[in-house]
């Protein structure tokens, strides 16, 4: 959709923190992402096992 208007941030990059859709969606990402680095989440713990890589 960005692409047909006239004068978007397509054609300008550095207009790009204009579209008000766009940023919403980049602030929500962030913001899951601190979330879900700050939370403990038991069943992941399989992959930090120090018994997962055998040398």
């Amino acid at each position: 959709m960005m692409s047909f208007k006239d004068d978007s941030a397509v054609q300008k990059p550095e207009k790009l923190w204009h579209e008000q859709g766009l940023m919403l969606y980049v602030w929500l990402l962030v913001l899951l992402f601190v979330l879900l680095m700050s939370a403990d989440i038991p069943s992941l713990g399989v992959f930090a096992e120090s018994g997962l890589v055998r040398l």
